[in-house]
């Protein structure tokens, strides 16, 4: 329900006007919070875009708790000379090069492999899921084994790397062994596109009786 702005209004205004009752006071701090509540902005919710604050939260925490780790780790030791973040969250699969101020090095590779779950009605281009993998010399690659798709077609595993695609000996080796059109992707993103249009369906069924 709380994919749905409406169901998301109809549950809360219930929940609040049973506390209101059992408190016997003034509702009115209650009826407010059951007005905005649809309006909240949940990061998976923010569809659009792969972070919805341009990735700030995910920077405080790379300079905050992650480099005291880092640096606590090190030990006074310089820090190396390529520094990796992967994660997962928000379910939204994505590779990329940041920019980052008051850190160990001013540019990190970031690799998400997302959430791996349906809990919305309609497809979301950007939601999906990636195998993040690594060599024995910490060659990065993403396996990106779907992005959600209204159309069948739409479903197709494919590797992904942030940068030096010519020179990362484990994004060559997995180019040449992974093909969408071959198998075994082919089945698995037939699996896949037929999964994520299952779930979806159960949960359009679901908020239209108010479950």
């Amino acid at each position: 329900m709380m994919q749905d702005p409406k169901q998301l209004g109809s549950l809360v205004t219930r929940v609040a006007a049973s506390m209101a009752g059992a408190l016997r006071g003034d509702a009115k701090q209650l009826e407010a919070l059951a007005q905005r509540a649809p309006n909240i902005s949940f990061e998976r919710g923010s569809s659009g875009q792969l972070l919805s604050d341009g990735g700030k939260a995910l920077l405080r925490d790379l300079q905050g708790p992650l480099q005291t780790q880092l640096q606590a780790e090190l030990g006074g030791r310089s820090a190396p000379k390529d520094v990796a973040v992967i994660f997962g969250h928000t379910h939204k699969p994505f590779e990329t090069m940041m920019e980052i101020d008051n850190f160990l090095k001013s540019r990190i590779e970031v690799y998400n492999s997302g959430g791996w779950v349906v809990d919305t009605p309609e497809p979301q281009r950007l939601y999906g899921g990636a195998a993040i993998l690594l060599d024995e010399h910490l060659n990065i690659a993403s396996l990106r084994m779907y992005n959600e798709s209204k159309r069948a077609s739409g479903y197709a595993v494919r590797v992904e790397t942030v940068s030096r695609k010519a020179t990362n000996p484990l994004y060559r080796h997995l180019s040449n062994v992974v093909k969408s059109s071959s198998q075994p992707w082919r089945d698995f993103s037939a699996a896949a596109a037929y999964a994520v249009e299952l779930h979806s369906q159960k949960i359009a069924t679901s908020l239209a009786q108010g479950t």
